[in-house]
């Protein structure tokens, strides 16, 4: 058992980059910072990554073990290219655990609290922790066509994972139900919001308050229902899309939307600037379309909107309804969307209703999401935490 100070570590094997996206497991692993050391596991790459993701540029440029911080330390595996084919998944998978064990002896071979995995992968075991930790933030098998992975090869591991681990942690209720229907009792640990980052966000004024904006900030992908943003498109306001488009984006129909006038597409923006680009807007949507998958979700932005201040129009998720507060408008049709999204420009963001929003949104911060977490795996909060340096990713929300 390990005695230096990287004793007690909390191993986190993350399913987005840690320079990448800033979403639930990036934050978690700020957040346990507070209460023992943790490494961060990025999802392992091959010569082959940069080709179809982007975000992985940092994980190509620096495979291998960085210490980012006093308590925070980032593992980027290297594997053998088409890493989820059959054989070669297996070949994948050992390349990871082997580095993650070298990874915890060069780390001074401490004493492993925790192994908290986010996805599918058969992870657990292999670093002899005390805890194994499955942390379910999403329906992995309704989703798996917007992975680009057989949902047959799936089914399995989704029943097995909560049942391999000692600690089940979910995102949203309609997540724990199913896991009960497995006789698995976890958790319920929705996601937060930075409030602190949010709340930077300036209030909009002059022509800003004349000619409001209405912004979607997040991944364009066919989660999105674009039949919703056409129609607020066609009612005239001014529409904004923040983020990258993905593969599975439905061609036609978005193309479509990008010809109104009135919408614009910035693309991917940098995490720290998402603040100054919702400065100008006044309500914010959330358009996400009818599916299991987005059912089972609690998506980052609805609250990360509400610390910005902003209104906000959504469609009617399990996780809507869970935040119970008439602060987030819902609408599920095309023409009751776009006659919400009209009714919340027709007066100007007053101070007041701004600091109603981020006061709501601070009662579901990371820090207080991340106590229970802490609470839930038995960590307390340590005195001497070393905060890990600012590291810039793009669209959190």
């Amino acid at each position: 058992m390990g005695s230096g100070p990287w004793d007690r570590l909390v191993v986190i094997c993350g399913t987005t980059f840690w320079s990448g996206t800033r979403l639930l497991d990036q934050h978690i692993a700020r957040q346990l910072t507070a209460y023992a050391p943790v490494l961060y596991v990025d999802p392992p790459t091959s010569m082959l990554t940069r080709f179809r993701n982007a975000e992985a540029a940092s994980a190509m440029a620096a495979p291998g073990l960085q210490k980012l911080g006093p308590r925070l330390a980032l593992l980027s595996p290297r594997v053998p290219p088409f890493k989820e084919r059959p054989g070669v998944k297996q070949v994948a998978l050992a390349a990871t655990r082997r580095a993650m064990r070298r990874a915890v002896e060069d780390l001074g071979s401490p004493d492993v609290h925790a192994v908290i995995v986010p996805s599918l992968n058969p992870l657990f075991g292999t670093l002899g922790e005390r805890l194994s930790v499955f942390y379910a933030k999403d329906d992995y098998v309704a989703g798996a066509g917007l992975m680009g992975i057989s949902e047959r090869r799936l089914l399995r591991r989704a029943e097995q994972q909560p049942r391999d681990a000692d600690v089940v942690v979910t995102v949203s209720p309609t997540l724990s139900d199913a896991l009960r229907r497995l006789d698995v009792d976890p958790v319920l640990i929705p996601n937060g919001c930075d409030i602190t980052h949010f709340s930077s966000t300036a209030p909009p004024t002059g022509k800003a308050q004349e000619q409001p904006v209405v912004a979607y900030v997040g991944h364009l992908s066919d989660r999105v229902d674009v039949g919703l943003l056409e129609a607020v498109a066609s009612s005239g306001v001014q529409l904004r899309l923040v983020g990258p488009r993905q593969e599975t984006m439905t061609n036609g129909h978005f193309d479509g939307l990008l010809e109104h006038p009135n919408v614009t597409w910035v693309g991917s923006v940098p995490y720290a600037e998402l603040p100054q680009v919702l400065s100008d807007v006044t309500t914010c949507v959330l358009p996400y379309s009818d599916t299991d998958f987005n059912r089972a979700s609690f998506p980052l932005k609805t609250l990360e909107y509400l610390a910005a201040g902003r209104r906000v129009v959504a469609t009617g998720l399990p996780a809507i309804t869970w935040l119970d507060t008439d602060l987030v408008s819902v609408a599920n049709t095309p023409s009751e969307f776009a006659a919400a999204v009209t009714a919340s420009l027709t007066q100007p963001l007053g101070q007041g209703e701004i600091r109603g929003r981020r006061a709501f949104a601070a009662e579901h911060s990371w820090e207080a999401r991340g106590r229970i977490l802490a609470r839930t795996l038995n960590l307390v909060p340590v005195s001497d935490v070393g905060w890990p340096p600012h590291v810039e990713g793009v669209h959190g929300l």
